[in-house]
């Protein structure tokens, strides 16, 4: 069993499943059925970026994740094919979506490539991964749905504050950037508070046909609270919050 969750926290599995469920959950948000080919390019794109940055970044992982770093260093080989055969489906999946894949693919994966420096660089590197993420889950829920103007801002305040929460614990456990001036406890203070503020916004201010979203930080925010740092926690429980709370909001409408 741990063997199992080891596979699905350190390849990318995991995180990479967290992306067609909450592009499917705001595509159902927006009144419509999620595109099959975008919730294709959801899955495979955000797992050869994770799979490439894990790879990359293997041996500077040993001291902040060693336990990852080992499970990459054993499965090397394995990650490389499975990273190339996603990194392909997605580069055909965006070309097949015309120029709105197009124009995701290029920005997403020209910021998973610059990830390594940008993280040194920006001291709160969760803005920009919970905004690369707005963009291909608001962006792939958005094909085949045309939603309005208003239906999209809100979504991106409700789902942005927990893609940010989310990011947080992450930097959290790595005592990277900012959290290592201000303090784990004090990052994960912020965390709560920003998932809190997306499920007061979905469930107080939200319109009707958007508040399922809500499922998604209040999920969030209860893996943030009991928060662990070991490498296991944060990617099989706090990533899991977006899946638990993706599939909520895709059954209550």
């Amino acid at each position: 069993m741990l063997r199992l969750l080891d596979a699905l926290a350190f390849s990318g599995l995991w995180v990479a499943t967290a992306a067609p469920v909450l592009v499917a959950a705001t595509a159902r948000a927006f009144g419509g059925a999620p595109d099959a080919l975008a919730l294709a390019f959801a899955f495979t794109g955000t797992y050869a970026v994770y799979g490439l940055d894990r790879l990359r970044d293997r041996a500077s992982d040993v001291d902040s994740a060693p336990v990852r770093s080992a499970f990459v260093a054993r499965h090397r080989g394995a990650l490389l094919v499975a990273t190339a055969l996603a990194g392909g489906a997605a580069v055909a999946c965006a070309f097949a979506l015309g120029p709105r894949g197009l124009a995701i693919a290029a920005i997403a994966g020209g910021v998973g490539a610059l990830h390594r420096k940008l993280k040194r660089r920006i001291s709160v590197k969760g803005i920009y991964i919970a905004a690369i993420w707005l963009l291909v889950v608001l962006g792939c829920a958005s094909i085949g749905t045309a939603p309005a103007a208003a239906a999209i801002a809100w979504s991106a305040a409700i789902l942005g504050t927990a893609l940010f929460a989310n990011a947080i614990a992450f930097t959290a456990r790595d005592r990277e950037g900012i959290v290592a001036r201000v303090g784990r406890r004090q990052a994960i203070a912020a965390a709560v508070g920003w998932s809190t503020i997306g499920s007061l916004v979905a469930l107080t201010a939200a319109p009707a046909e958007l508040r399922a979203l809500g499922a998604i930080p209040i999920a969030t925010l209860l893996t943030l609270v009991p928060i662990r740092f070991d490498e296991r926690y944060a990617p099989l429980v706090v990533d899991g919050a977006l899946i638990a709370g993706g599939l909520v909001a895709c059954i209550v409408r």
